[in-house]
Formats: structure tokens, sequence, C-alpha cells
């Protein structure tokens, strides 16, 4: 049964909508297969109650013995130190739902892997803030181009002293923002070491 559900864990695993069930959905529910795709997917046991008042709505009652036969086999899937790493490094969020016997080792997997996903967060975040940086040189830059181009035609051409001083406020917007470059660049090595001494670590 597990293995038939590997498929819906990867489509329901960031998808609330997995948790709607509809009136045909009720009336036909194997709530053992229900209980094991939740059980899979670390989905907290209130969903259940969710599931309970949904299918009350069109007069159908849960099987709750089934679903939770299910929803045990479910964990135990769910529940290694493997889906632990995969389920942190994607910065989802753990319920509180494994066994206390395989709750420790899937806790060590899931916080190595938030501790990956910090770091992969932290150096895309380094790379946007870069690749900002230059950005705003590139629009200063382009800025002195339409300005200089503005003052060779004559329909357009400001008063000499006005079109120096903006000259000058632009040069002095790319030499403040260029004085960054060095520093952002640093933070991109030091996130990138970070995350390459993870790797070397783990692999």
């Amino acid at each position: 049964m597990i293995k038939k559900l590997t498929g819906l864990f990867i489509a329901c695993a960031f998808l609330s909508a997995c948790v709607s069930m509809s009136e045909d959905d009720c009336l036909s529910a194997n709530w053992a297969a229900i209980g094991a795709n939740d059980g899979v997917n670390g989905a907290a046991y209130s969903t259940l109650e969710t599931r309970i008042n949904q299918c009350r709505e069109y007069g159908v009652e849960a099987n709750l013995t089934a679903y939770n036969r299910g929803y045990e086999d479910g964990l135990r899937t769910y529940c290694t130190p493997r889906n632990g790493f995969e389920v942190g490094s994607r910065g989802s969020s753990y319920n509180n739902v494994c066994p206390v016997e395989l709750e420790p080792e899937f806790l060590a997997g899931y916080n190595e892997g938030r501790e990956l996903y910090r770091l992969e967060s932290n150096l895309r975040s380094a790379e946007s803030a870069l690749n900002s940086l230059y950005a705003q040189i590139d629009d200063k830059e382009d800025d002195i181009e339409d300005l200089r181009k503005r003052q060779g035609s004559s329909e357009t051409q400001l008063p000499e002293d006005e079109y120096r001083r903006r000259l000058d406020d632009l040069y002095s917007d790319v030499r403040r923002l260029r004085r960054y470059i060095e520093e952002r660049q640093f933070d991109v090595r030091l996130a990138r070491d970070a995350l390459n001494a993870f790797a070397y670590r783990r692999w």
C-alpha cells in the first residue's frame, strides 16, 4: 500500500487541497489509504478532524479504525532519517507526528536538512544582494548615458550648471554603490564556503 502512495506523496506534499474531500470522495473513501497518505505526508493528526467534518456534511462517517491503521503505516514511511532530511531541506515544518521510537532519528535528519535549507537560503540572499547592487549600478550608468545624449541635443539640452550638477550626482552615486561590491562579493564567498563545508561534512 505504501509503495502505491509514493506518487500521492509527491503530488500532495505542498498542496493543502489534498485535505479537501468532496461528496464523491467521502462516499467512495478508502479510509486506510487516506490515512496512509496523510501519514506519508507527515500531516498532523488533526487533519482527520477536518476530513470527518467535511464528510459529515454529506452524511458520511469516517472509518476511524481503518484511517488510524493506514496513518500509522504512513508514518513509518515518513519518519525516517532520509525523509527527515528531505523535509528539512525543503524548509517544511514538522508537525510532531512521529512515534517516540522513530522521532530521534527522524529529527536528526530533519535538523540537518534544515541546516542545508538555511545555508542555501543564505547563499541565495547574498547572491541576490550582489545582483541587486550590480543592477543599481547599471541603472545609474544608463542614466548617465541618457543624460549625455540629452545634453547633445539642442532640443533637450539643460543649462550647463544643471547638467554638471546632475552628472556629478550620478557619478557620485555610482562611486558610492561600487564601494559595496567587495563587501557583497565577500558575503557570497562566505555563504558559498559555508554551504560547501556542509556538503563536505555530509558527503
